[in-house]
Formats: C-alpha cells, sequence, structure tokens
C-alpha cells in the first residue's frame, strides 16, 4: 500500500512510467551490486585484477563489471602489454581507482598517479590503495597541474573524462616538459562529439 502511493505521488510529479522504470531499474541494479559485494567480500572475482579489494562503490561507472572483472574487457589486454616497462602509470579520471590499484597491484610500475576531480571519488581510491596494500607508490589529485611534476620515466597515461578529452589532452601537454613528452604513451577513451 504504502510502495502504490509513493508510485502515484511520482506520478503527480510528472514523472512517467518510463521515468519509474529507470529509477526501478537503478535500485535493482545497486541491490545487485551490493549482494555481488557481499558475495564476494569485495574482491574482483576474475579478469584481470582478479584477487585485487573493491572499494564497493564505483563513480559514474556500474560496479557489478568491476566486481566480476569483465570492466572495459577490451582493453585489458592491451593495458597490460603497454605497461610492463613503464616508470610511472597516470589516471585521469580514476574514480574509485578501479586501474590505478589494479595497475598497482598487478605490477611492478613505482609510481601511480590517480587525477579526478570529485573528492568524494579520490577516497575511494585513497581507500582501495589502502587496501590492497600499494599507499606507498600511489597519488591522487584534483587536478593536473598538481600531479604533473611528479611524472618521470615512461609513462603511460590513460584518460578517460566523459568529453572532455581535448581540454585534458591540451592542459596535459602544456604542463609537460619535452622529456616527459617524449617517453610518454597515451589511452584515451573517446566519447562522441559532433564538433
Amino acid at each position: 500500500e504504502q510502495g502504490v502511493n509513493e508510485v502515484r505521488g511520482l506520478f503527480k510529479k510528472g514523472l512517467s512510467a518510463r521515468d519509474l522504470l529507470i529509477i526501478a531499474a537503478n535500485f535493482r541494479r545497486k541491490e545487485i551490486e551490493k549482494s555481488l559485494c557481499n558475495c564476494f567480500g569485495d574482491k574482483i572475482v576474475d579478469g584481470p585484477f582478479k584477487g585485487c579489494i573493491h572499494p564497493g562503490q564505483a563513480h559514474e561507472s556500474c560496479l557489478s563489471p568491476k566486481i566480476l572483472g569483465t570492466y572495459e574487457k577490451e582493453i585489458s589486454r592491451d593495458l597490460h602489454e603497454l605497461v610492463t616497462d613503464k616508470d610511472c602509470f597516470i589516471d585521469i579520471g580514476c574514480a574509485e581507482g578501479y586501474y590505478t590499484t589494479g595497475v598497482g597491484v598487478t605490477t611492478e610500475i613505482p609510481l601511480i598517479l590517480g587525477i579526478d576531480i570529485s573528492e568524494k571519488a579520490l577516497k575511494q581510491a585513497r581507500l582501495s590503495s589502502e587496501l590492497n596494500g600499494i599507499s606507498d607508490k600511489t597519488q591522487f589529485f584534483l587536478d593536473i597541474p598538481e600531479a604533473v611534476h611528479l611524472i618521470k620515466g615512461k609513462s603511460l597515461v590513460m584518460i578517460d573524462v566523459d568529453g572532455s578529452e581535448i581540454d585534458v589532452i591540451d592542459e596535459l601537454f602544456s604542463l609537460l616538459n619535452p622529456d616527459q613528452n617524449k617517453l610518454m604513451e597515451l589511452i584515451i577513451e573517446t566519447d562522441y562529439r559532433p564538433d
């Protein structure tokens, strides 16, 4: 009875049946994600970062594929090949630290930098780093200028910034010195922009 009244109230506020289905699907997804985390103890169960502990929250993405180890599996093989000889891994748009932690645990890279505009996401990334015992080689920042001076040696930069790729690339390269430029490789997740 209470649920029916809440649904009627949402209709009165102007939400359509489609809107309500989207809300219901998101609640169900969150229930499934919570169940997965509880079932597997927040450990990633497969994929390139199998065994890593996830902090239990995803920022700007879904948690289920991360816990199951299928998240962005298209790049995982390439990512591991590209990081093997690097001195530094930089994840711009690191969210809760899925890649910073995964790369930190599964490679010998001595320096891992995570950058994200969300302090809430960075708090989770730091927690992930601590849970996985790699705090000594990870650092997290709210913006690129804070981190760029730490980039040294051969580096791999991963950029996932949901439509702001060009701005981020312009900012990054305006701050790098020529030696940093020469020894850097990029992985860029692009989003469609008509311009």
